[in-house]
């Protein structure tokens, strides 16, 4: 009966302590959550029957927090049978360090630490050996909490992770010495207690301490930003061949766009944001004609913008034989530059481009300057297999039924853009990559930039996590972040992870939210001990924890 009530309470426990479930729960889900289900799971004396239970308990757990990807409106059954893979992947790795627990008994610190350490491994080699999947850390959990979030300045998210299977370990010790003596050891309860509050006594410390810091920054050291989310779903947005009727053209996404803009006529802005692949077509294709751009763009901003528009060249404009008539015809790029010279502010926007020479395509986000003729791009690093890339070549008349024409060339490696203030800029998936988003900081980036489109799962969970993994990468790493997103979770984050202003998918009413989120976003950056050591440091620890450990075992 016990062994019921522990896998039944665990399980909630650890399938909805997670920020974008019930934030409430997601403290009580990271000191005792998996301890509750390993207290059940020592009643099955077999080895090979605690694995199978293991396994199958947290392949359950994943089902629920990876349900975002039930979602199969845009991406067809397939993902159905990648959503069973990957949960079934992830806990047969549970099973696995549930291997670890003792025969019997309480567990000796070299075991504890051992375990906390194997499953920090097993997160870490998810992004880039077992499945190249950053989704669902365990760490998550202590993020809920502002004062916990703070810890993962010191070891990132492995870290937050490792203090969590430490603490459990320990609450399973605690649960154990519970019913085995009248009363619990005084010894074991103080360091379940000293360990479990420590993160929330390290974050009350640390946001004392830079506040302070944070407080005393000149008024005047602010941007002021704003993040345009589209608000429109993938057959809206880009030619799917099945879906043309409900296709957007080019030309009325640009008005929507210029339409969020308007009423911030006269305002001061340092920087707009576009999401990724904010419109269809590449960057420098140019299919708009000339003469109607001028036209729209002067009837929603008046006749002063004709006089901050870009010259009429490569990438912006070239000159094009139609119906036998020569016409200048521009380009996304060009839209874009005008709307930077007019307000003054730079752009960072998510657009698809393409070297026709080398025949690469890309998935880009390119960054514009007033007045500036140099256009400079980013390329995605880290790109998504069946989506962005086709791991084997037959499967490209499958990708075909969902739009997918092509496939994407890697980025080369991370760059800052120099500009108001030096910005890194990642795409969509690439902001759950810790390490690769402390490449831009240790480039000497100041801001992070991310640019997104999650409306491929639609009314699901998906925005709300990726939001919070990113907000994970702005206290990391001691600096602001800024998303702006196609479908929400559009945010603006100040270093210490303090959201202050953000915009979701759906409004009260369940209609799509769209718009431009103006924010004034304060400078205010430091430097963090994970940006001095990123992974390699709680996994060099964790690969030295768990050699001692083995090394204690085989001991004569």
């Amino acid at each position: 009966m016990s062994f019921w009530l522990y896998f039944t309470i665990s399980f909630l426990l650890v399938s909805f302590g997670q920020p974008s479930w019930f934030p409430w729960l997601s403290p009580i889900s990271a000191i005792c959550g998996f301890a509750l289900f390993w207290r059940g799971l020592v009643q099955i004396e077999s080895r090979l029957g605690r694995f199978a239970f293991a396994s199958l308990w947290f392949t359950a757990v994943q089902m629920v927090q990876l349900s975002w990807m039930t979602s199969i409106e845009f991406q067809g059954i397939y993902i159905l049978f990648v959503y069973f893979w990957l949960a079934s992947w992830l806990g047969v790795q549970f099973g696995l360090l549930s291997l670890l627990l003792p025969k019997e008994g309480m567990m000796k610190p070299t075991r504890m630490l051992a375990m906390a350490s194997l499953w920090v491994l097993f997160e870490w080699s998810r992004f880039y050996f077992l499945c190249g999947f950053s989704w669902n850390p365990t760490g998550i959990s202590l993020s809920a909490n502002l004062y916990s979030l703070q810890f993962a300045s010191v070891g990132g998210i492995l870290g937050l992770s490792f203090w969590v299977m430490l603490v459990n370990t320990c609450s399973f010790n605690l649960l154990t010495d519970m019913q085995t003596r009248k009363a619990p050891a005084l010894k074991t309860g103080l360091v379940w207690g000293v360990l479990a509050a420590f993160p929330y006594l390290f974050g009350v410390l640390h946001l004392s301490y830079q506040s302070r810091y944070f407080a005393a920054e000149p008024k005047d050291k602010k941007l002021t930003v704003a993040m345009v989310q589209t608000g429109l779903l993938p057959p809206e947005k880009l030619v799917l061949p099945e879906r043309l009727d409900v296709f957007v053209s080019p030309w009325d996404q640009w008005r929507r766009i210029l339409s969020f803009l308007k009423p911030l006529k006269g305002t001061p802005l340092d920087l707009i944001v576009f999401p990724e692949v904010a419109l269809p077509f590449q960057s420098d294709r140019m299919i708009y004609s000339h003469e109607s751009v001028l036209q729209i763009l002067s009837n929603e901003f008046g006749k002063e913008i004709l006089k901050t528009l870009p010259p009429l060249h490569f990438p912006y404009a070239e000159k094009k034989k139609i119906e036998k008539k020569e016409q200048w015809m521009v380009s996304n790029s060009y839209w874009t530059q005008a709307l930077s010279n007019y307000f003054h502010a730079e752009v960072v926007i998510g657009l698809e481009d393409e070297e026709r020479d080398s025949k690469k395509s890309y998935n880009a986000a390119f960054h514009f300057s007033p007045r500036d003729v140099l256009i400079r791009r980013y390329e995605k690093q880290v790109l998504l297999p069946l989506a962005e890339y086709l791991p084997i070549r037959w499967f490209l008349p499958f990708a075909e039924k969902y739009g997918i024409g092509d496939v994407f060339t890697k980025g080369t490696g991370t760059k800052v853009f120099k500009g108001i203030i030096p910005l890194s800029i990642s795409i969509c998936y690439e902001e759950t990559f810790p390490d690769l988003i402390r490449e831009g900081r240790l480039l000497g980036a100041e801001l992070l930039v991310n640019v997104t489109n999650d409306n491929w799962y639609p009314s699901s969970r998906l925005p709300k996590q990726h939001f919070d993994l990113g907000r994970l990468r702005a206290v990391e790493n001691g600096m602001p972040l800024l998303r702006a997103c196609n479908t929400g979770v559009s945010a603006a984050i100040d270093s210490l992870g303090r959201p202050l202003c953000t915009m979701g998918e759906l409004d009260e009413k369940s209609k799509w939210l769209s718009g431009a989120l103006v924010a004034s976003l304060p400078l205010y950056h430091y430097k963090t001990l994970y940006t001095y050591w990123g992974d390699g440091g709680i996994v060099g620890l964790s690969f030295i924890l768990l050699g001692v450990f083995w090394r204690r075992r085989h001991l004569p």
